[in-house]
């Protein structure tokens, strides 16, 4: 119902929307893949196929209600009485959506489309908006990195005083660099958590135990970090 949260992004980038779900799914069992899919870091295994180019409309609002049940009637005769094909029970309950839905969504991908016939593409936000408390709590475990990995492993995070990095720095890196997922293996934030990590290492390499950076020491900001699973950052670090 927000009008705020309607996006156009590529099937694999759809979050909170459980029909996107569905039609990923849906075209998995088909043999068909749009992308997205959190790769191994096995060399053993193969690699992926090549996914399609999939564009969609969806909102990234958290639904609010669910469907209606289905009637007796209904789950008698089955999903494919009702037109249904390949989406089990999707035509035959009554999806409770604001009635200008629709067209909102419409005159989004119309935008989108005529941006780009404009030569302009439209460039949206796959995501919502990180949380003010998951940068913060991003940027902590970041700084106890740093602590760490700089003064020893017993630092508290609050000694790192080299990091340029606020809360909005942390979003942009996210959601605008990484569109909220691992750079290495293109996890979800959604479905695991993620963590911030410097891959610039020449900008503050290790120095003899003790010695610490003097206080006119570059600092660390948003252009050298990256984001990773915690497993790599940790190998990483």
């Amino acid at each position: 119902a927000d009008p705020t949260r309607w996006c156009v992004a590529p099937l694999a980038d759809a979050v909170h929307d459980p029909l996107a779900a569905k039609l990923r799914w849906a075209l998995g069992k088909r043999g068909v893949t749009v992308g997205g899919a959190e790769l191994a870091l096995d060399a053993d295994r193969p690699a992926p196929p090549e996914a399609i180019d999939c564009t969609c409309v969806y909102s990234h609002e958290p639904p609010r209600v669910g469907l209606l049940p289905l009637t007796d009637q209904q789950i008698k005769e089955g999903a494919s009485s009702f037109g249904a094909v390949d989406v089990d029970h999707f035509r035959v309950r009554v999806m409770p959506v604001l009635g200008a839905a629709p067209a909102m969504a419409g005159q989004a991908l119309a935008s989108v489309a005529l941006c780009g016939l404009a030569g302009a593409p439209a460039t949206g936000k796959p995501r919502e908006a990180l949380s003010k408390k998951l940068c913060l709590k991003l940027l902590e475990s970041l700084r106890k990195r740093e602590a760490r990995r700089e003064l020893g492993p017993k630092v508290q995070p609050v000694a790192c005083t080299w990091l340029d990095c606020g809360v909005d720095d942390a979003e942009y890196v996210v959601n605008d660099v990484w569109r909220g997922r691992c750079a290495a293996t293109r996890r979800k934030l959604d479905r695991k958590p993620l963590v911030l990590c410097r891959w610039w290492r020449s900008l503050r390499p290790p120095r003899p135990h003790g010695c610490a950076w003097p206080a006119d020491a570059p600092p660390v900001g948003a252009d050298a970090l990256i984001c990773l699973a915690p497993p790599l950052a940790d190998a990483l670090d």
